[in-house]
C-alpha cells in the first residue's frame, strides 16, 4: 500500500512548516511514501520554509503560471501514482495518529469506485487556540460517516 500526501500551497511560509511538522512527527509518519507539495507561484519564503527540511520525501514542485486552488492539487495529484492519497491544506495541522486512523479506515472503501475518507477537525486561530472543538457543529453541518 502506497500513501502520498499533497498539499497545494500559495505564500504559505506562516503555517507550512508547522504543517510540515506536525505530518512528519506523526508516529505513524513511516507509513508515507512522499509529501507532494504543488506551489502556485508563491512571493514569500513558501519554498525555502519546505526545502529547510532536508527530508528526501518532501518534493516540492513550481507551477508553470498560476492555477488557483483546484489546479494547484490537480497539478499535485498528476506527481503521485500512489494507492491511496491524503488531501492537505498548506494551513493544516494534523493530531498525532491521524496517518494511522487514515489508515484503518481504507477497508471501509468500495474498491471498485472512488471513495472518501474524511474527519472532523478542531477551529482553531492563528496560535493554535481552539476556537471550536468541531468544525461540523461550528458550520452546523451534519456528520455522518466521519472518523475522528
Amino acid at each position: 500500500m502506497i500513501i502520498d500526501i499533497v498539499i497545494a500551497s500559495y505564500n504559505g511560509s506562516r503555517y507550512i512548516k508547522e504543517q510540515i511538522e506536525s505530518i512528519i512527527n506523526d508516529p505513524d509518519f513511516n507509513y508515507i511514501n512522499n509529501i507532494i507539495i504543488s506551489d502556485d507561484g508563491s512571493q514569500d519564503d513558501t519554498e525555502v520554509q519546505v526545502r529547510s527540511f532536508g527530508n528526501n520525501k518532501i518534493n516540492f514542485i513550481k507551477n508553470q503560471g498560476n492555477k488557483g486552488p483546484a489546479g494547484n492539487f490537480v497539478n499535485a495529484l498528476s506527481q503521485t501514482n500512489a494507492d491511496y492519497i491524503f488531501f492537505c491544506d498548506q494551513d493544516d495541522v494534523w493530531c498525532n495518529s491521524r496517518i494511522v486512523n487514515f489508515i484503518k479506515a481504507i477497508p471501509n472503501i468500495n474498491n471498485d469506485s472512488p471513495g472518501v475518507i474524511y474527519s472532523d477537525l478542531l477551529v482553531v486561530n492563528s496560535e493554535l487556540e481552539i476556537i471550536k472543538r468541531s468544525f461540523y457543529s461550528h458550520e452546523s453541518i451534519p456528520p455522518s460517516g466521519h472518523i475522528s
